[in-house]
């Protein structure tokens, strides 16, 4: 028997407890990996950013920094859980599950929502960096194993792999990785951007322009090889056409 309750009734606050000290060490790596890129931070001064007294405490929970850069995906990924249920669950009703700008929406709009206490999109800056230097090299993400927790997320690659089918697998990946690096590039601008909030547009029109973007090129067409070695020193012009696509 505990002072103040039953065993049991003390252990769910000490799980309790334990949970808040992983993501607050989860948070810590996140906002260190943003301002100082994933290799140039230590495990060390991830532990003394979340104020953590043992210098192994993060080593401890996630082993390694590759553990701890999946824990803040797995983490992320849950977090946009139900956001993105629920705006599945509204598309199906609506008829829309084969709309390209829905799914667009439903796969970027809730990432806007994961921003630390200044308003800064941290989450965004690693993802950028993740998908350029350490994707290629095929370190994965937690959004690629279906759990309880992607489960939506899941589904939803699945409807929008099915939506550009015309498209080489490999190429329609490279799209869909494309696709999220120019959502996240643009909030990356839009927090680094020096002039203070009001002397910007709204961040709402940067979201929709990026949205639009990314709909159209998820939606072009499987591109025509060029021998690029063979336009050197002609009349750019030249070689540009018109493009057709589907309609979004």
């Amino acid at each position: 028997m505990e002072k103040n309750g039953t065993l049991d009734q003390a252990i769910p606050a000490k799980q309790k407890r334990g949970e808040a000290n992983r993501v607050r060490m989860i948070l810590a790596a996140e906002r260190l990996f943003a301002s100082q890129g994933i290799e140039g931070v230590s495990i060390r001064e991830i532990g003394a950013e979340a104020k953590q007294a043992n210098s192994n405490a993060v080593q401890y929970h996630f082993g390694t920094k590759a553990g701890l850069l999946h824990a803040i995906f797995d983490y992320r990924v849950a977090q946009m859980e139900p956001a993105r249920q629920k705006l599945l669950v509204h598309a199906e009703e609506a008829g829309r599950l084969q709309d390209m700008r829905t799914l667009t929406d439903v796969l970027l709009l809730p990432y806007l929502d994961l921003v630390d206490e200044q308003g800064k999109h941290n989450y965004a800056v690693v993802m950028t960096e993740y998908m350029t230097r350490y994707r290629p090299r095929g370190v994965p993400h937690a959004g690629d194993e279906l759990t309880e927790k992607s489960a939506s997320l899941r589904r939803l690659v699945s409807l929008i792999e099915r939506r550009i089918s015309y498209l080489d697998p490999a190429l329609a990946r490279s799209r869909m990785d494309i696709c999220h690096l120019m959502f996240f590039n643009m909030l990356v601008i839009w927090d680094k951007d020096y002039r203070p909030v009001s002397k910007r547009p709204p961040l709402r029109i940067f979201v929709e322009d990026a949205l639009q973007m990314v709909t159209i090129t998820f939606c072009l067409p499987e591109p025509t090889p060029i021998d690029w070695k063979g336009l050197v020193g002609k009349d750019p012009q030249a070689s540009c056409g018109v493009l057709t696509w589907p309609r979004p």
